[in-house]
């Protein structure tokens, strides 16, 4: 019975060590991420359990699947392949940051070139106030609203992107200019002033512009929302992952070491 019960103290000592070792290590990999970067989807398997989607960032704004997207092999590591499916992402504080400067951005694998959302913030109530948009011919559409329900831009890229291939989407917004940029090249811009209108009904949506319309046909993978323009340069960094990769990655190991000590215990 003594030897039993050593192997058991054992046992626990050991997992006091990792729990406190991960602990240690994720508050590292959080801290080191800019604290501009206010959502982060990889879509990675081990970030996905069940119907919940884990934001890498501190903030915490997880998301949650409705319909049933696949996971498949995405442009890095795992994406959500989307047809008539998207990821809901409720208000908070931290999102309402993005009020007067945001960058919406996301890799997409687009299997087709109709009207249908990559990013979105609105409800079925037609309370909107961003669309990252897809439009027929595969140009993109960045719109944005304040407070009073008047338009601070809404602008369509003249160039299309190509289906059926990897490409990076940004759109940026400074308080006066909003860009819109196709695997780190600017393809359009427009001019505009004043803040987003900030509504507790309009959540973020994933593949859709609310939760029953405009459905994105393919895959998107590595989704991020900062409280910032994102420069040209950043925007470059940002496609090859640079500038939250790293801690990003230490955050996904954490999550699948912690799932694999809860299976274990």
């Amino acid at each position: 019975m003594s030897i039993l019960l050593s192997k058991k103290e054992e046992k626990m000592k050991h997992l006091i060590i990792v729990v406190f070792l991960l602990l240690v290590c994720s508050c590292f990999a959080f801290s080191a991420m800019p604290p501009e970067l206010v959502l982060y989807m990889s879509f990675d398997k081990n970030t996905i359990k069940g119907e919940t989607v884990m934001d890498l960032t501190a903030y915490g704004n997880n998301g949650t699947i409705k319909g049933d997207p696949k996971i498949e092999k995405g442009y890095s590591g795992e994406a959500l392949d989307f047809t008539n499916d998207t990821v809901e992402i409720p208000t908070s504080k931290s999102l309402a940051q993005t009020a007067s400067a945001i960058t919406l951005e996301a890799w997409v694998f687009a299997r087709t070139q109709s009207t249908n959302d990559i990013i979105s913030k609105w409800d079925n109530a037609q309370n909107g106030i961003i669309h990252f948009e897809v439009r027929a011919g595969g140009m993109m559409r960045f719109c944005m609203r304040n407070k009073n329900d008047a338009t601070i831009v809404d602008f369509t890229s003249a160039k299309s992107f190509a289906t059926n291939k990897w490409v990076h989407i940004a759109e940026t917004f400074d308080g006066s200019t909003a860009k819109i940029y196709f695997d780190g090249e600017e393809v359009a811009t427009a001019n505009g002033a004043g803040e987003m209108r900030q509504n507790d009904n309009c959540k973020f949506w994933i593949g859709s512009m609310y939760a029953t319309d405009r459905w994105f046909d393919g895959l998107i993978d590595e989704v991020r929302i900062w409280s910032k323009a994102l420069n040209p340069d950043e925007i470059k960094k940002a496609m090859d992952g640079s500038l939250a990769k790293a801690s990003v990655d230490l955050a996904g190991k954490i999550t699948y070491t912690w799932g694999k000590i809860k299976e274990n215990k």
